[in-house]
């Protein structure tokens, strides 16, 4: 009966319950959105499984009243939700619902321990382990092993290297999903003193760092490094030091790897940055790059204002697509600013609710109860979610939120669980 009990779904022991929410929870952010089942991408099934596998174990099902914590994250995403069944199609406003609302409610009820909330971390890192592995093939083998029928390979060569992909739609994303899982990596291995564990989340934190680079995504490369340097003041003096040192070795290497290569990658990835930092403030353009990645991000602010027009209020629907016409040669459409991409769509009614979300996600991390786990050192997870989700709501004035969503949702999830678990050990 023992071993019937850990193996179902009713045991208090780790159960099946256990090891299949876990690794759909682990698997739903990195799921392509541009792969099909019937009418639903490969994630909202992921996200529908969710929602079946927790049924099944709370029968008697009642909804609890989250909006107690971090209100206006929830308020947001129900009003994103009625905007996108007004404006949109059905079938997009419930799979927005099933991803978003109920995936976080699930997450934040399954991490009821200090147990389940690390576990889950160490999934993620591990899958983001497992798809920088993939990213460093794309990157060497010049092919795109998921997304090819979606990324042109030839437009994707930067600094001679193909800006790898993985899962995710554009090469942004998936760097800036490696920041994330580099960063957590870093959280983890701070809160353990030594053991196998810590070895292989060394060497899964190295693995996202290594892809997050060759993703040649800026604004990720930056969200990182800024949030790396953050972390190890928090840790002292000793660590930024230490942690320099590392840095400054590991771009000589990289420099000296690609120039016997026969790539320039570190010196023409540094002259760029410094180029598309004077084109983005300055309006001067000195690039060598094909792609600056900040261009005419001033100028999509008048472009986009403009197309909406009297629209403002609600804005030109979900399913608007934005255009325009910057040469005879090329049509824009794409919007790569988050916050013109929710107004043009939403309007002021959708930007100012999703801005209220994020200061509100903010200031209830900021406000709550400074104690920390037991198993943490100088970095508490809520220190970490205060430092990353402040910097990615920076970098989403230079990406749209197409594949990042998800895991920013489930790190606003376990920080409203972690704070649920503290304050049952305070109690």
């Amino acid at each position: 009966m023992s071993g019937v009990g850990r193996l179902g779904f009713g045991s208090k022991s780790v159960t099946l319950y256990d090891y299949l929410l876990r690794f759909l929870l682990v698997i739903f952010p990195v799921l392509p959105v541009n792969y099909y089942i019937g009418s639903f991408s490969y994630s909202n099934v992921c996200a529908i499984l969710i929602l079946v596998v927790f049924i099944l174990k709370h029968r008697d099902l009642k909804i609890k009243q989250l909006w107690r914590y971090n209100c206006l994250f929830w308020i947001f995403m129900l009003i994103h939700t009625v905007q996108i069944l007004i404006t949109g199609t059905f079938i997009t406003g419930i799979s927005y619902f099933i991803s978003h609302i109920v995936v976080c409610f699930v997450c934040i009820d399954y991490l009821s321990d200090e147990k389940r909330l690390m576990e889950l971390i160490d999934g993620i890192v591990l899958v983001g382990g497992i798809l920088g592995i993939v990213g460093v093939i794309e990157a060497l083998s010049g092919q795109y092993l998921i997304q090819g029928d979606l990324l042109n390979a030839q437009g994707s060569i930067r600094y001679g290297f193909l800006r790898c992909t993985t899962t995710f739609g554009h090469p942004i994303g998936f760097g800036l999903f490696q920041a994330i899982v580099a960063l957590l990596a870093f959280y983890r291995i701070s809160c353990l003193k030594k053991g196998n564990k810590r070895n292989f989340l060394r060497v899964c934190y190295i693995i996202a760092l290594i892809s997050c680079f060759l993703s040649v995504s800026r604004l990720a490369i930056c969200m990182l490094l800024a949030c790396q340097v953050v972390f190890a003041l928090k840790m002292g003096v000793n660590k930024v030091v230490r942690y320099l040192l590392i840095v400054l070795l590991g771009i000589f290497g990289l420099i000296v790897l690609s120039e016997t290569l026969g790539y320039s990658f570190m010196a023409n990835l540094v002259l760029d940055f410094v180029a598309g930092f004077r084109e983005m403030f300055l309006g001067e353009s000195s690039s060598k790059s094909d792609a600056i990645g900040f261009g005419n991000r001033l100028d999509l602010y008048e472009w986009v204002i403009n197309d909406v027009g009297n629209q403002w209020l609600f804005g030109k629907g979900a399913d608007a697509e934005f255009t325009y016409e910057m040469y005879e040669w090329f049509t824009k459409t794409s919007i790569e600013v988050e916050y013109l991409n929710i107004y043009y769509n939403f309007g002021i009614v959708g930007l100012g609710t999703l801005v209220l979300s994020y200061v509100g996600t903010l200031f209830y991390f900021i406000r709550s109860k400074k104690t920390s786990l037991k198993c943490e050192g100088k970095i508490s997870f809520r220190t970490f979610l205060i430092i990353v989700i402040f910097a990615y709501y920076i970098c989403l004035f230079g990406v749209q939120e197409t594949d990042t969503g998800r895991i920013y949702c489930l790190l606003v999830s376990m920080g409203i669980a972690y704070n649920r678990i503290v304050r049952k050990k305070c109690i």
